[in-house]
């Protein structure tokens, strides 16, 4: 009897260390002195990172090939816009620079000697979502030539409602000290369609009010609030629920680019339409 539940014992003990060995080589986890399955490293592709709360670029082996493409790319008196992608979890550790976003900006420049100043502009643009996990490396960037102005649209405040769209949000730009209810036919247009768009999806959308540096804290504050509620008040016009709409005043706390040039201004005077999916 006692021979026997030996062999027992023994046979039991063999299927346990296979059991074991199966465990350990083929999941990595059950293994003596492993506590959790091996995080595997993720190959970094972007040209360009940066870490968490910081403005200083780091280069990936990346970097050169894209600087090349980039600069090939160019066409005569066209300039160069480079955008720093922050977002408002983030701090902003450099006064030169009114967000992390142009701060990044700036430094980026840095890296390309080749082109002149005047061919340069640097905007910010903040992420609905953090890119990563406070602590990796992320892509906060992007590059893009456009046309040179003229000098009379670089001169003077335009006087016309824009509306630009990005792969993750609508920007309605407005003109220079427009305080009453804009009337545009872009605008109605726009809006017709986002209205539209809206009430068939059912998802709702974030208005966010952002202006120049010209006036006050309390004007510009309002002055962003003003403009929210008339682009809520005319999509709610065109059938849109208000519960569907949130709308959020920054004032000035958040510029696009620098409120130095008339040009910069012009950009900081939007509003911002985020969609939210259901």
């Amino acid at each position: 009897m006692a021979k026997y539940l030996i062999s027992l014992l023994a046979f039991l003990i063999y299927l346990g260390i296979i059991e074991y060995d199966y465990l350990c080589r083929v999941t990595g986890v059950w293994c003596f002195g492993a506590m959790e399955a091996p995080v595997e490293a993720v190959e970094v592709t972007d040209p360009i990172v940066f870490n968490w709360n910081s403005d200083q670029p780091e280069t990936t082996p990346y970097f050169n090939a894209m600087k090349s493409r980039l600069l090939a790319s160019n066409k005569a008196d066209s300039i160069l816009v480079i955008t720093g992608f922050y977002t408002r979890e983030e701090e902003n550790n450099d006064p030169n620079y009114e967000n992390l976003g142009l701060a990044r900006a700036a430094k980026i420049r840095a890296l390309f000697p080749e082109v002149p100043d005047d061919r340069i502009r640097l905007e910010a643009r903040r992420m609905n979502e953090p890119a990563s996990d406070p602590g990796n490396l992320y892509a906060a960037s992007a590059f893009n030539w456009i046309a040179k102005p003229s000098e009379t649209a670089a001169t003077e405040p335009s006087t016309e409602v824009k509306v630009v769209e990005l792969p993750d949000r609508e920007l309605i730009y407005f003109p220079y000290k427009s305080d009453d209810r804009i009337k545009s036919e872009t605008l109605e247009n726009f809006l017709v369609e986002l209205a539209t768009q809206v009430k068939a999806t059912g998802e709702k959308i974030v208005l966010t009010g952002h202006t120049d540096n010209v006036g006050g804290d309390d004007y510009n504050m309002d002055l962003s609030r003003r403009r929210v509620e008339d682009v809520k008040a005319l999509l709610v016009a065109q059938g849109v629920s208000s519960s569907q709409i949130q709308t959020v005043a920054m004032g000035r706390k958040e510029p696009m680019a620098s409120n130095n040039t008339a040009e910069g201004r012009a950009k900081n005077r939007r509003v911002e339409v985020e969609h939210i999916k259901q």
